[in-house]
């Protein structure tokens, strides 16, 4: 029986301590955004289906959406507004 506790625990670890560094003094990061893919790959590895290398080598392989993340109040202070336009309903 697989343990789902440590299977979260890993699953965490794989895609946020191992990849990603919180501790820093940058305003502005730039960065890939999870999908779908990512976690139902995370849930491969919870559910016993994949090693930690398959999920590794799964997550290298997607293309993921680029997000922004403002991270200090400084940073908010390089935004201008460029515009409005309304999307009409269907």
């Amino acid at each position: 029986m697989v343990d789902s506790d440590s299977c979260f625990a890993e699953a965490f670890k794989i895609l946020f301590c191992d990849c990603v560094d919180f501790d820093h003094e940058f305003d502005l990061v730039c960065g890939p955004v999870a999908n779908d893919r990512v976690y139902i790959c995370l849930n491969m590895l919870e559910d016993g289906l994949a090693d930690r290398a398959t999920v590794i080598a799964k997550l290298k392989t997607y293309v993921l959406a680029d997000q922004i993340l403002f991270h200090t109040a400084k940073s908010l202070l390089f935004l201008e507004y460029a515009s409005t336009e309304e999307v009409p309903c269907k």
